[in-house]
């Protein structure tokens, strides 16, 4: 099976006027505030009051039947006192990635830029504005996340000049982009809470034409689809491997089950372990999930197995491990 590829994308401000790194916090002072030169600046914006100045998270996972990313990032170049028309530019520069690893005892590696896509890079600030009409962007396109081996990575992104003679500030010039690079075997999405569930539930209506075959049950499939938990499928073996067949194709996302007698604080009633597979005709299977109980998050008594991507079937394979309590209740994630 194809391997996985989980990249986590931040960034950070530095203090590269001072000759050293510093990560930007709610407490550090900036030479734009306080100053009488004009200065140009680059600040992301920040998304919650826990954000650091200048920081951004980004997550794009490679799986075996995709890529599934966002990496992608925009940020005007900012002056902090109103003037003319003016240009700025930015550029990657690779040059400082060692300056960083010194300062930190770290061992971060370049990023070719054949793999990046940064536009806008000269942009402009027109008179009595104090911030650029258009936005610097930073993108890597799902076909180039998979050409990134495991490892770590470091992109500077600088501003490099300014024009009108206005100062560049020296602690609010360069974003760096930091990439970490890891495998998985899965295209299942460990620990997901319920909240963060890719699509939606299918409603319950969708549920009454599906059929389902196994030697470890012969319960009503109905007993899935109520809210009665003196309703279920009780099993005959251990793993109990079940396959619903849900009678068309759709875009499943992730599901969720319900063992009996389990609550969030009783974990020791849940499924010890799920495996979870997806097929089109019944007979070719793709491994999504085989998730021990500590990586499916447990909610109210369900137990999700996200994805990172949605993935066309019509058939849904279960094998449950300790499942003598018996399945209460499933539900299945779907994206349209």
């Amino acid at each position: 099976m194809k391997y996985l590829k989980s990249i986590h994308i931040g960034t950070i401000c530095t203090l590269l006027g001072l000759g050293f790194f510093q990560a930007c916090n709610k407490e550090e002072s900036f030479d734009i505030v306080g100053d009488s030169n004009t200065y140009a600046y680059i600040s992301t914006t920040n998304e919650t009051a826990d954000d650091v100045q200048n920081e951004k998270v980004f997550v794009a996972t490679q799986t075996p039947i995709g890529t599934f990313s966002n990496v992608d990032l925009q940020f005007p170049v900012r002056v902090n006192k109103l003037t003319g028309e003016l240009t700025a530019s930015v550029g990657i520069d690779n040059a400082l990635v060692q300056e960083y690893n010194t300062s930190h005892g770290t061992d971060y590696l370049s990023l070719s830029e054949s793999i990046i896509e940064l536009t806008n890079t000269s942009i402009s600030i027109e008179a009595g504005e104090t911030h650029s009409g258009e936005s610097v962007s930073f993108r890597i396109a799902n076909t180039k996340v998979a050409e990134l081996e495991p490892g770590n990575y470091l992109v500077p992104i600088k501003l490099t000049s300014v024009s009108n003679n206005v100062h560049i500030s020296s602690n609010l010039n360069t974003v760096y982009v930091k990439i970490h690079v890891s495998e998985s075997l899965y295209i299942g999405k460990e620990n997901v809470a319920s909240a963060d569930m890719l699509g939606s539930l299918i409603g319950s209506s969708d549920y009454n034409t599906w059929t389902y075959t196994s030697s470890h049950t012969s319960s009503p499939i109905s007993n899935l689809w109520n809210t009665r938990t003196s309703n279920y499928l009780s099993f005959s073996a251990d793993p109990a491997i079940i396959v619903f067949d849900m009678k068309n194709t759709k875009k499943i996302s992730g599901l969720r089950v319900y063992s009996r007698n389990a609550t969030t604080n009783s974990p020791e009633n849940t499924f010890s372990h799920v495996k979870f597979s997806l097929s089109t005709d019944g007979t070719t299977y793709t491994e999504i999930a085989d998730f021990p109980r500590e990586k499916m998050n447990l909610q109210s008594g369900y137990q999700y197995l996200g994805m990172y991507g949605a993935v066309e079937a019509r058939y849904i394979k279960l094998e449950l491990t300790s499942p003598m309590n018996g399945l209460v209740f499933m539900g299945v994630y779907s994206v349209q």
